[in-house]
């Protein structure tokens, strides 16, 4: 069973509920062991080098912010998170149209999947390609862009090739960018409200 892990805080933006919708579909794949929401980037001290590495916000505990990052430790079989490719996304007005572009990384042990003695890296594409084009926005998506470049993959980060090494056969990943139009009611975005707010001196 897929641990779907949701995101820590509500946020009215149209962008949350749709990767909380695409975190659905995944989940019906079946053999995605952790389902992270929307990544933010991180740095990250390795051998003395500052790099940039995916992360999701955990929880704050004892004052310390915990953040967690999602590069695979090799006990989960499969692992996904989700990322704005250029960083922001389309809001058009005209019509109440929103365009998005988002993307999901997924990486996977192969040997924990499955007993085979292959790279079945293409179904596993094909398996969550599947699940997502047939899925809640399956009449939204308009394009659908996939990479097995590792170097495409992880491009926002600062990944070492010894670390992108790392996903070579047993291990795989691969990225999986959709595009979509949706029609959506931007006066239903709720921005909350904010008590006036005293700093602590």
């Amino acid at each position: 069973m897929s641990c779907i892990i949701p995101p820590e805080h509500p946020n009215p933006m149209l962008h949350n509920d749709v990767v909380a919708n695409l975190q659905s579909d995944i989940d019906s794949c079946g053999w995605v062991d952790l389902i992270f929401p929307l990544a933010d980037i991180s740095e990250r001290d390795v051998n003395g080098s500052r790099i940039l590495v995916p992360v999701v916000y955990g929880q704050q505990q004892e004052g310390v912010n915990n953040y967690i990052e999602m590069f695979p430790d090799g006990k989960s079989r499969a692992g996904c998170f989700f990322e704005l490719p250029g960083g922001f996304y389309d809001e058009d007005r005209v019509g109440e149209t929103f365009e998005y572009e988002i993307s999901v990384i997924v990486w996977a042990n192969l040997n924990l999947l499955a007993s085979r003695d292959y790279d079945f890296t293409d179904e596993l594409m094909a398996s969550v390609r599947q699940a997502l084009v047939n899925g809640i926005y399956s009449n939204e998506i308009t394009r659908v862009r996939m990479t097995k470049d590792k170097n495409q993959v992880f491009q926002k980060y600062g990944y070492s090739y010894q670390s992108l090494y790392s996903f070579m056969y047993p291990k795989t990943a691969f990225k999986i960018t959709l595009t979509m139009e949706m029609t959506v009611d931007a006066d239903c975005f709720s921005p909350g409200s904010f008590p006036p707010f005293t700093p602590i001196c």
